[in-house]
């Protein structure tokens, strides 16, 4: 029985008290950021129930991130034209469409479109 104590026991302990080093400053620094106060006990329900809930909130936002990049991404045939050499036709035939929109806005409300207005939209004449 002594044998098993001093060849079995002993090292045994002294291995547990080695590692009980590590763990205890560990221990510590997770209590002095959970808590600044002297903690030896820590409750891990509420480590656990925070843990959740930090990782609830992570996905939330995530979502949120995922929707917004939907919401402000081109659509594939704008991207296409952004990328393709600029056309003096391509803006004159724009700038024509949205006058077109803002005199038929301007005829539906009863109002008259400036002369500036107008200006604005007029195709630029080729020399």
């Amino acid at each position: 029985m002594a044998a098993v104590y001093l060849f079995g026991f002993v090292p045994l302990d002294h291995k547990a008290e080695l590692q009980d080093d590590p763990l205890e400053k560990s221990w510590r620094k997770l209590a002095g950021l959970l808590d600044p106060t002297n903690v030896t006990k820590l409750d891990f329900v509420s480590l656990t129930n925070q843990y959740k809930e930090t990782r609830a909130a992570f996905a939330a936002f995530e979502t949120a991130r995922k929707q917004a990049r939907a919401r402000i991404e081109l659509d594939e045939e704008l991207r296409g034209l952004l990328c393709a050499p600029f056309l003096l036709v391509d803006y004159e035939y724009a700038a024509g469409r949205q006058m077109s929109a803002l005199a038929r806005l301007a005829k539906q409300q009863g109002v008259t479109l400036e002369s500036p207005v107008t200006n604005s939209f007029r195709t630029r004449r080729r020399t």
